[in-house]
């Protein structure tokens, strides 16, 4: 979905997403590696986005529910 919203706000040079991950991003979690990878690399991904994006007036936020 970010993917598909950033060119449109790039070009209003504003925007912000919401990226759901969860404790698994940070702590790996027995029984479910899959999951607990996944969310490594969305945390990896929102990290370096939200640098790329910040010049441009866009913020990226990791909600940890």
């Amino acid at each position: 979905m970010s993917k598909a919203a950033l060119p449109s706000m790039r070009q209003q040079r504003h925007g912000h997403t919401v990226n759901i991950t969860s404790m698994a991003g940070y702590a790996g979690l027995s029984g479910i590696p899959y999951y607990s990878a996944s969310k490594f690399a969305l945390e990896g991904i929102i990290d370096v986005l939200s640098r790329e994006v910040r010049d441009l007036g866009i913020k990226i936020t990791a909600m940890v529910p």
